[in-house]
């Protein structure tokens, strides 16, 4: 009998099961926590991913919308170039006057006007192309029978870049909007 109750009192000395696990649960969130990051990041970039694309898209449409309703804007732009219906508070390059000047400034405000929601894009970072061609004859100018072209690109930096540095080689994106003249 007295050898029962001295074992009894030393089982628990002995024994495996511990009434509480020590740092497991830590161990544990130490483990998953910087998945979840990885995870809930690259959420996020998927929404700015797709937000830009969107931006990137409307860019290039109301680009050629407005060289469509302004064919003439494909002439090299004087000292001082006239944009219809555009902010003024966007002044020109006074060095810089590129042909499709109006075009590319009506395309960088549909951007900037995009900009104010939580994810922002920088218009200057939307590399913009404007032309025209003739349907029937392959020559350049914007008159009727012509097709107007306007090509945006925007080179998209993720978050998650910084994080993974195994991605790279990330394609710009691009996106071209085509309507005819009347």
């Amino acid at each position: 009998m007295k050898l029962i109750v001295f074992l009894k009192t030393l089982s628990p000395l002995f024994s495996r099961r511990r009434s509480e696990p020590r740092g497991q649960g830590l161990v544990e969130l130490i483990l998953v926590v910087p998945v979840l990051i990885i995870i809930v990041v690259g959420a996020l970039d998927l929404g700015r991913v797709f937000f830009s694309v969107i931006t990137v898209t409307n860019v290039a449409r109301e680009g050629v919308r407005y060289l469509v309703l302004h064919p003439d804007d494909r002439l090299v732009i004087t000292e001082n170039p006239v944009c219809y219906d555009l902010d003024s508070s966007m002044q020109p390059d006074p060095t810089f006057k590129p042909a499709y000047f109006c075009t590319i400034k009506a395309a960088r405000q549909e951007a900037l006007a995009a900009s104010g929601a939580p994810i922002v894009i920088d218009p200057n970072q939307i590399t913009i192309t404007a032309f025209c061609v003739n349907v029937e004859t392959g020559d350049f100018g914007c008159d009727r029978t012509t097709e107007a072209y306007v090509t945006a690109s925007y080179i998209f930096q993720p978050i998650t870049l910084s994080m993974l540095p195994v991605m790279s080689g990330i394609p710009p994106i691009v996106r071209t909007a085509k309507m005819m003249v009347p």
